[in-house]
């Protein structure tokens, strides 16, 4: 017994549904294409944990970056591999994950290469859902060169603040003794000749108040028949001490000794 059968014509709406679910199938496929070629040639490494925190894929870079096989790793928990002190915040990072989604947060952690040795790795998770399972992605990538160069600079600053304090401790010291001095004492500009700092003694000595002698030249405090004389000693002396005998003069215009 035979039957036949009549083909039916797609329709138009048929043809261009099939179209588009033919366009999506292509996507798809070069889609994952994209994802595998990415994944294999990614410096970092893409990996995936279940809920228990077991590696359920790897990407080949685990090789190059720590000497494991991707199936060397596969089905065991990231603590056969993480420093032991940073276990706690990484199972704990986990489960914050796990109980409130997204996190912006990156976090740190050092990682045991194949060797033995110990790297400093970060790693960026999100979320996803598959079969109705919850799964942990990851991208890893090693920043020990990176930690380095930040506790190099730790160190640096640390050293910069304790050379900061020695200095202050220093102008404190030179204050203190520069003010306090029982000799009169000052400082002036080698261009100008005009008062920089004067110490207490100086005040009381020469009568002038501190913001009048601020705006003195030095030779204002000789008399004026030497100050011609005091003009000259400044040029030629400029690192010399005041060891010549001049009369400096008072506020009053009294010439002292």
């Amino acid at each position: 017994m035979c039957f036949g059968y009549k083909r039916k014509k797609l329709t138009d709406l048929q043809k261009e549904s099939l179209a588009i679910i033919a366009s999506q199938v292509e996507n798809l496929f070069e889609s994952k294409d994209r994802f595998q070629g990415f994944v294999n040639n990614s410096s970092d490494v893409i990996y995936e944990l279940d809920n228990f925190g077991n590696f359920v894929f790897l990407s080949p870079s685990i090789t190059k970056m720590l000497g494991y096989t991707p199936d060397e790793l596969l089905g065991k928990h990231f603590k056969l591999i993480v420093k032991e002190e940073d276990l706690p915040k990484c199972e704990a990072f986990l489960l914050r994950l796990l109980t409130e989604g997204e996190l912006n947060d990156v976090i740190e952690y050092d990682v045991r290469h194949k060797d033995g040795h110990y790297e400093w790795h970060e790693s960026k998770c999100s979320i996803i859902h598959r079969d109705d399972r919850v799964f942990v992605m990851g991208i890893a990538r090693e920043i020990t060169a990176w930690k380095k160069a930040q506790e190099e600079l730790k160190q640096l600053n640390e050293e910069l603040q304790k050379k900061a304090e020695q200095l202050r401790e220093s102008e404190k010291r030179y204050s203190d003794l520069f003010l306090e001095s029982p000799q009169p004492m000052w400082v002036y500009y080698l261009d100008t000749y005009k008062f920089i700092q004067v110490n207490k003694a100086a005040i009381a000595r020469y009568g002038y108040t501190e913001e009048e002698l601020l705006n003195m030249h030095v030779w204002q405090l000789r008399a004026e028949e030497e100050q011609l004389q005091s003009k000259e000693y400044h040029k030629t002396n400029t690192f010399a001490t005041n060891n010549y005998n001049v009369r400096r003069r008072h506020q009053t215009k009294k010439l002292l000794r």
